[in-house]
C-alpha cells in the first residue's frame, strides 16, 4: 500500500512539473506576462530540483522517513494550492519553487525502493488504464471515411483554402492544421465543441 501512495505522489509531482508548459497562454495571459517570462516557471522549478535535490537529502537524513514523507507532501500541496490562488507572477513563482523544493525530497524518498518496483507499478497502472479505455472509451467509426478521404478532402481543399499547408509527409500530402469539425474527439467528449 506504501507504495501505491508513493506511485500516487510521483504522479502528482511529475504532473505538477509539466503542467505550466501546457498552460503557458492562459497562465501568461491571466497574470499579464509574456510567454518568455512565463516560461521561467519550468526553468526555475527543474533548476530548484537539480540544485537543491542533494542538499536537501543529506540535510534530512535523520528525520524518519514518514514525518519527511508527510512534510513533503503537505508542503507540495499547500504549495500548490497557493500557486491555484496565485495573484501575481511573483507569488507563482514562489510557489513554483517551494513545489520544486519538495519535488527534489520527494525523489529521495521514493528511491528507498529497488529500481524495479516503479516499472512494475507503471506497467500495472498501464494495463489498468488501457483495459478502462477499452472498456469505457465510446467507439466510434473514423470520420468521414478515413485517413484516405480526409486526404482527398484536404488535397481539393488546397486550391480553395489558405488554411491548406504542404505536408512534410512523404508523398507530399497537404494537411490542415485543423481537425475536421466533426472528428472522434468532437464526437466523444461533446465539451470539446
Amino acid at each position: 500500500m506504501a507504495l501505491i501512495v508513493v506511485a500516487a505522489g510521483a504522479f502528482c509531482f511529475v504532473t505538477s512539473e509539466t503542467l505550466p508548459s501546457g498552460l503557458l497562454t492562459l497562465i501568461a495571459a491571466g497574470l499579464g506576462t509574456s510567454f518568455s517570462t512565463t516560461g521561467q516557471l519550468v526553468t526555475a522549478y527543474a533548476v530548484v530540483v537539480v540544485l537543491f535535490s542533494l542538499p536537501m537529502t543529506f540535510a534530512t537524513a535523520r528525520i524518519p522517513h514518514r514525518t519527511l514523507l508527510t512534510v513533503t507532501l503537505g508542503v507540495f500541496c499547500a504549495s500548490t494550492l497557493l500557486a491555484a490562488a496565485a495573484p501575481t507572477f511573483g507569488i507563482l513563482m514562489v510557489s513554483r519553487l517551494l513545489i520544486g523544493l519538495s519535488h527534489a525530497l520527494f525523489w529521495w524518498l521514493g528511491q528507498q525502493a529497488d529500481w524495479r518496483t516503479p516499472f512494475f507499478v507503471l506497467g500495472g497502472a498501464s494495463l489498468v488504464l488501457t483495459v478502462a479505455v477499452f472498456v469505457l472509451f465510446p467507439s466510434y467509426p473514423p470520420a468521414h471515411g478515413g485517413p484516405l478521404e480526409y486526404r482527398a478532402r484536404t488535397a481539393h481543399a488546397s486550391s480553395c483554402s489558405s488554411s491548406v499547408r504542404e505536408s512534410p509527409l512523404p508523398g507530399g500530402w497537404p494537411y490542415s492544421p485543423t481537425l475536421p469539425h466533426s472528428s472522434w474527439i468532437t464526437r466523444a467528449l461533446p465539451t470539446a465543441r
